[in-house]
């Protein structure tokens, strides 16, 4: 019988440290793993952009990942063998809820990082997304009741209460602990 060894591991507060990096020594031990045949795989909220930008190529290209909180499952030369879209009527109907009460609301198709134009420099800081980290590209929030996507973070959200009993029967929610109400929707591989 052929055992195999798989860590799957989360990125925040996990392999990252509090300035959203991963220390040398901890690329190290992900290598060391990977010689001794373990599978390594990085289950994030993040996109596949991030970890690029994070992650060295030549680690990279010999892990799995989970993004988007499982709705992306990629291989380690990045292919895509899982993928789930959020219900085009829900992305709808979810937008025109809470896109007058929300303080920016990003979204994700495939590997763009998509948002509408009152994304700022003040929201980077505040979720510690470095400067030198790709920019989201400033996009119609009316292509989203158009174009199939992976996963909408909304900041800033009201009555998160209403929120989850409302749309969580439809799709996940992962709501963060920060104080800003960051809400992550998606549609997830079970």
């Amino acid at each position: 019988m052929i055992k195999t060894l798989a860590i799957i591991c989360d990125l925040d507060g996990t392999l990252c440290d509090s300035d959203h990096q991963v220390s040398s020594e901890t690329l190290s031990a992900i290598t060391f793993a990977l010689d001794q045949g373990v599978v390594f795989t990085i289950a994030t909220a993040r996109p596949l952009g991030y970890l690029r930008y994070l992650l060295p190529d030549q680690l990279l290209n010999r892990i799995w990942k989970f993004c988007h909180n499982g709705a992306q499952l990629f291989t380690p030369s990045d292919s895509l063998i899982a993928h789930h879209n959020i219900d085009l009527s829900v992305q709808s109907e979810l937008i025109a809820d809470v896109f007058d009460q929300c303080d920016t609301i990003s979204w994700y198709s495939q590997d763009k990082w998509l948002t509408d134009e009152r994304f700022s420099v003040v929201t980077r800081t505040v979720h510690g997304i470095s400067a030198d980290y790709p920019a989201p590209m400033i996009w119609p929030v009316e292509e989203l009741h158009r174009e199939g996507v992976v996963n909408i973070l909304v900041v800033g959200a009201k009555n998160s209460h209403r929120m989850i009993s409302e749309y969580g029967e439809r799709v996940s929610i992962y709501k963060s602990r920060s104080a800003d109400l960051l809400y992550d929707f998606g549609r997830h591989i079970q």
